[in-house]
């Protein structure tokens, strides 16, 4: 990552966390660099630098090389492996909520509704309307909207998000067993994709983020019985 010394920086206003990372930045630090000593944490770190980028204050260091195309091409791999387990635990959740509710429950509705539109909010090209989930060409062609220094963090970050929204509500409506159950289920979708791509899974730590997604969720559902 390096500055861009196209902008006029005496016109550009920021705030303080996006001050402090913009500082971190050296023209030889990677993202994952500068997340590491940011003192404002991953979510902040990577919300500033997006800003950053689209301000125009930072730009990618990076050439397109034939290693880079590479580095391209396995990012869509680990996209479509993303989007594989999520759209596998999506699916689990929602056949356990039809089968107890029943698909003609109004709760059920509810449940979908809440799907549709966590998907409005974490990816806004959806249209959550028509299609319950987009397939992974409209998911792709929406995730390359976002800079690619800051791709693959906000997506984790936002089905990290989405997931542990689900299994909240399961808890919330359905109880602390039917919790655990679709939690068990999405503990259980992360083998597959470890069969296939372990080395990739690993180094992108996917199996960590699904598991924080559970952890969230479980921290929610604690405290509620906690306070209850």
């Amino acid at each position: 990552m390096t500055t861009s010394p196209k902008t006029k920086k005496d016109e550009v206003r920021m705030t303080l966390e996006e001050f402090k990372v913009l500082s971190l930045i050296n023209g030889e630090r990677t993202l994952p660099d500068i997340i590491e000593l940011s003192p404002v944490g991953e979510f902040v770190t990577c919300r500033s630098m997006y800003k950053l980028i689209v301000a125009g204050l930072v730009q990618s260091a990076g050439k397109l090389t034939p290693e880079n195309q590479i580095v391209e091409n396995e990012e869509e791999v680990i996209l479509s492996i993303l989007f594989s387990l999520y759209n596998n635990c999506f699916y689990r959740i929602r056949t356990i909520v039809e089968e107890i509710v029943g698909d003609q429950n109004p709760m059920f509705n509810k449940y979908l509704s809440s799907f549709r539109n966590g998907f409005l909010i974490y990816f806004p090209g959806f249209d959550p309307g028509v299609d319950l989930a987009p397939t992974f060409d409209k998911f792709y062609a929406e995730i390359l909207n976002i800079p690619a220094p800051v791709r693959m963090h906000t997506v984790m970050n936002a089905l990290e998000n989405m997931l542990s929204n689900q299994l909240e509500y399961v808890f919330y409506f359905l109880g602390v067993g039917v919790f655990r159950r679709a939690a068990g289920q999405v503990k259980k979708e992360i083998t597959a994709p470890m069969a296939m791509k372990r080395e990739l899974v690993k180094r992108y730590k996917i199996g960590d983020n699904l598991a924080n997604s559970v952890k969230k969720a479980d921290r929610v559902v604690k405290l509620v019985k906690g306070a209850s």
